[in-house]
C-alpha cells in the first residue's frame, strides 16, 4: 500500500498524487485497485518519490493505494532530439509523463491537437487518439509513431490472460505505447 499525499478534481478526472519509491520510465502505466476493481493508468508524472496518476472516471476515496507497477515497456527517449505529441478529445495525459521526461532531459517538445503531416526524422511522435481516429495517421509517419492503446481491456497487465491482444500483439507488455505500423490497420 501507496500513501495518498493529494486528490485533486479537474476537468478530465481526479489527478492523484501517491507516494512511491520507484521511478517509472517513460511510456510505463501502472494499475491501481479502485473498488474493488484493477484499473490500468498511464502515468501523468513522477516528482520527488510522487507518482501522479489521472482517474478519469468515478472517484477515488481512499487515503492508501494498492499500485501493481511500473509495468509495461519504457520508451527509450534518448534516441530522439524532438518528442512530438499528439492527443485528441482530452487525452493528454496520456502522453504527458513522457513529453515531461524529455523536457527534464533536455529533448524538444512539442503538443499538438492534430495529426501531423511531417515529422522530422531525428523525432518521435507519441499518439493518443480514441480508437476510432487511429487509421486517419499517414502511413509516411507510421515508422516514427507510436500510439497509446487505450482502447483495450486489461486484466492482469503482465501478458498471461492474453485478453488486451490487439492484432497479435499484447499491449500490456509490450506497449501501452505500440509502434504504429504494428497497430493501424
Amino acid at each position: 500500500m501507496f500513501k495518498v499525499v493529494s486528490k485533486e478534481k479537474r476537468e478530465n478526472g481526479i489527478l492523484l498524487k501517491i507516494k512511491f519509491p520507484v521511478e517509472p520510465e517513460a511510456g510505463q502505466f501502472v494499475t491501481i485497485l479502485n473498488d474493488g476493481k484493477e484499473i490500468p493508468l498511464g502515468i501523468y508524472d513522477y516528482v520527488a518519490g510522487t507518482l501522479h496518476l489521472i482517474i478519469e472516471k468515478g472517484d477515488f476515496r481512499y487515503n492508501w493505494a494498492y499500485i501493481k507497477g511500473p509495468l509495461g515497456k519504457g520508451i527509450d527517449l534518448t534516441k530522439f532530439n524532438e518528442i512530438i505529441g499528439v492527443a485528441q478529445a482530452g487525452l493528454e495525459h496520456d502522453i504527458h509523463y513522457p513529453l515531461v521526461k524529455a523536457e527534464r532531459m533536455g529533448i524538444r517538445t512539442r503538443l499538438l491537437d492534430f495529426i501531423p503531416t511531417y515529422v522530422p526524422g531525428d523525432a518521435l511522435l507519441i499518439i493518443s487518439l480514441p480508437k476510432e481516429k487511429i487509421n486517419t495517421i499517414s502511413r509516411d509517419i507510421l515508422s516514427r509513431s507510436l500510439i497509446y492503446v487505450r482502447w483495450v481491456k486489461m486484466n492482469c497487465s503482465v501478458g498471461v490472460c492474453g485478453v488486451c491482444s490487439y492484432r497479435g500483439y499484447l499491449p500490456c507488455i509490450e506497449g501501452p505505447f505500440m509502434e504504429g505500423e504494428k497497430i493501424v490497420a
